[in-house]
């Protein structure tokens, strides 16, 4: 979608809940998602979109990205589950994040160019940070 018609789609204004904002959103697109509890998994399955939060609002069940030039700015997330994505989540971006729970907080297979910058991650059983088979990362 060419850049003059991207939009802006507000979470709980436009679109209840995180994932139906995903879905209604298109590549270029912004999230912004207001201060608050967000009790939903979130499957992040468009490309160039950007997700970002406002006031640090809480995902308690993760963000699993499956699309290329993903962008996740300003979220906490709780719960067992923090953010991940498989085979095919190239040039993810993670920023600004604040991550706590027992598994893994951010964990990446075969994704190629992530970022993974100024992020909060505690308190995990695993791996706070775990990248299997990526090339080109910046952490």
């Amino acid at each position: 979608m060419p850049a003059c018609l991207a939009r802006t789609i507000s979470v709980p204004g436009d679109n209840a809940t995180i994932q139906d904002a995903i879905n209604a959103a298109n590549a270029g697109d912004t999230i912004t998602v207001a201060s608050g509890t967000y009790d939903e998994f979130v499957i992040f399955n468009k490309s160039g979109v950007t997700l970002s939060g406002i006031g640090l609002p809480v995902i308690t069940g993760g963000i699993e990205v499956q699309a290329d030039h993903a962008t996740i700015v300003g979220f906490r997330l709780t719960g067992d589950n923090g953010i991940w994505a498989d085979e095919g989540s190239d040039y993810l971006n993670v920023t600004g994040c604040s991550i706590n729970g027992p598994d893994s907080g951010i964990y990446l297979d075969t994704c190629d160019n992530p970022t993974i910058a100024g992020n909060d991650i505690s308190n995990f059983g695993d791996a706070g940070i775990d990248l299997e088979y990526c090339t080109n990362g910046v952490v």
